[in-house]
């Protein structure tokens, strides 16, 4: 999952994580995980955590690191509004021609630090690439940034 989410970002999280593992057992609560959303201005019920946590969890309501990033990948761009999708979309396309090349896919990659090799950059292009046309609409890019 580190490998899927900007570096600062799993940087965070993964701090995040070691603190509230007060034990250092390798795993956290459900009410950590809703104090960590809180902390970044997410609030959700304890019926919609439940729902976003009922496959990471273990018997006693706790969570794996693995699956603590899992979750909040899955949080996070849930709660992400289309506009915010847009900006983000923006920001890869470098060029303005609304459409994501592997190039500028890779360059921005790049600068988040994540050094994809070119077989990791295929494989995002086949998923992302919906239409087979060698490059990333917006349409498409809403698609991946909201499937599940």
């Amino acid at each position: 999952m580190e490998d899927h989410l900007p570096a600062d970002l799993v940087t965070e999280y993964k701090d995040a994580f070691r603190m509230l593992d007060r034990g250092n057992h390798g795993a956290i609560s459900i009410r950590d995980i809703a104090t960590v959303l809180l902390s970044i201005n997410i609030q959700l019920s304890e019926e919609e955590l439940r729902t976003a946590v009922k496959h990471a969890t273990d018997d006693n309501d706790v969570i794996a690191y693995d699956d603590f990033l899992a979750v909040m990948a899955t949080v996070v761009t849930d709660c992400v509004s289309d506009e915010e999708v847009k900006l983000i979309f923006n920001q890869f396309d470098k060029d303005g021609d609304g459409f994501i090349s592997p190039n500028e896919l890779r360059e921005l990659l790049s600068q988040l630090g994540d050094n994809v090799t070119d077989q990791d950059l295929e494989d995002m292009m086949l998923v992302a690439d919906q239409d087979g046309d060698g490059r990333v609409s917006l349409t498409e890019f809403i698609q991946v940034m909201t499937s599940q």
